[in-house]
């Protein structure tokens, strides 16, 4: 793996807003240069032809990086040694990635979409998904204001904690008993 790198977690799928995220990446070589690669790891699939993309751009010749699948062990290394993890994804049911990012002390950078605010409540930095200024100017942020990393990092740890799946599945049993 690179030495310094933005992560993205999840599949590969149109609404995960990824040619954004490349469009917004892409930025970023052009204004800091190329110290800092993309790693992207999700399952692909042949409709959504993301990969083609990265092929055909020259400047993320050996700087984003495609990973199916890892074990958990190597996705928490992943998030413990990330940048920063971003998810600019349009839609979303739930958002677990930025969840474990915050687990493993990666700041986060995602959407002001779907379920995203409410999953992650201040902890997060947030971006409108459809302009790729903003996913730029929010990666841009969080890589060089170091008391907003920091913030971030702590504020992360105490929102996961707060997100423990037993208050999540008895939430859940509650809305149930509710409705029956």
């Amino acid at each position: 793996p690179p030495k310094k790198f933005i992560l993205y977690v999840g599949n590969l799928k149109p609404h995960k807003n990824i040619e954004r995220l490349l469009q917004a990446y892409k930025k970023w070589i052009h204004a800091k240069g190329n110290e800092v690669h993309l790693v992207l790891i999700g399952k692909h699939f042949k409709d959504y032809p993301v990969y083609e993309t990265v092929r055909r751009t020259s400047e993320f010749e050996n700087q984003v990086h495609f990973l199916d699948s890892v074990n958990n062990d190597d996705l928490r290394w992943f998030y413990s040694h990330a940048l920063m993890n971003v998810l600019p994804s349009m839609y979303e049911g739930f958002g677990l990635p930025p969840l474990e990012a915050m687990c493993c002390g990666c700041p986060t950078l995602v959407a002001k979409t779907a379920s995203l605010p409410e999953v992650c409540g201040d902890a997060s930095c947030y971006v409108d998904p459809y302009s790729v200024e903003s996913i730029f100017e929010g990666m841009r942020l969080i890589s060089e204001d170091e008391k907003l990393r920091s913030a971030l990092i702590e504020k992360g740890h105490r929102r996961a904690a707060a997100l423990q799946w037993k208050e999540s599945v008895d939430e859940h049993v509650r809305v149930f008993e509710k409705i029956t």
